[in-house]
């Protein structure tokens, strides 16, 4: 009988999320090798926030690699919780620093991630400076992370948590436009850096992260327009059935997915 030789010949296949390649050298011998886990990194910003940090405790029970970009990576006091969250969890967590106001901060982060789930943005409604500190950090900050994500090479969808008041900023929205429900169609057409600043800033980020949407083919957009968000505030993250969820966080849609 003719034995064919495969010796040569290597077979990529996926196999629970890792790449096996299999080595054929006989008819019936076959030889498998464990290349490389293609396990998926993303990068988070704001992760030491609220709702950041339910993205990236969600994420770390699922065992992804979560690159949380902080301003000041030596106050270790900020993130210390979500730290030892992650020894516990099946996914691992990385510190890089950066700052939404220093255009390429984020692009070391960015090289290598698969996506960037973009949350960090001023919240506040007492301010000196509503350019300064709210207006800037948001339109600047959406800039320097999608930009950073087009520059990767690797980055395949950003995730951006904008607000509902990107929408609209109050009735007088759907009065002037005779409208009677809003759609994630519509933006806020009635706050300015003088009313209602905080709306504003929202809304010139998302913009922003559409009109640099429109300009790469590179990555695919999710944007989320939250209203009111409730929950648990504290970075133990225990197990809370009391919410009928089980072990899911009472707060986090599944806006993430892998496709």
């Amino acid at each position: 009988m003719h034995i064919v030789n495969y010796s040569e010949m290597n077979l990529i296949q996926k196999h629970n999320e890792c790449l096996l390649v299999l080595q054929y050298t006989y008819v019936n011998k076959i030889t498998t090798k464990l290349i490389s886990c293609m396990v998926k990194t993303v990068m988070v910003t704001g992760g030491t926030g609220y709702i950041g940090s339910w993205i990236v405790k969600d994420l770390l029970d699922r065992g992804y690699i979560v690159r949380m970009t902080v301003r000041d990576k030596s106050n270790r006091s900020k993130y210390e919780q979500l730290v030892l969250m992650a020894e516990k969890s099946k996914g691992k967590l990385e510190i890089w620093e950066a700052n939404l106001l220093k255009e390429g901060s984020f692009d070391e982060a960015a090289k290598g991630a698969d996506a960037i789930i973009h949350v960090a943005s001023p919240f506040t409604l007492k301010f000196k400076n509503a350019q300064k500190e709210l207006l800037d950090p948001a339109l600047r900050g959406a800039r320097n992370v999608l930009n950073a994500a087009s520059k990767s090479g690797t980055v395949k969808k950003v995730v951006l948590t904008s607000s509902v008041a990107a929408i609209y900023g109050d009735s007088s929205d759907m009065q002037e436009l005779g409208l009677d429900e809003f759609t994630e169609e519509h933006f806020n057409t009635t706050s300015s850096a003088q009313h209602q600043p905080y709306s504003f800033s929202k809304t010139i980020a998302e913009k922003e992260a559409w009109k640099l949407f429109k300009q790469q083919n590179f990555w695919k957009l999710v944007v989320v327009n939250p209203s009111f968000v409730i929950g648990i505030y504290r970075l133990s993250f225990p197990t809370i059935p009391e919410w009928g969820v089980g072990n899911r966080s009472p707060v986090i849609p599944h806006y993430w997915s892998d496709r």
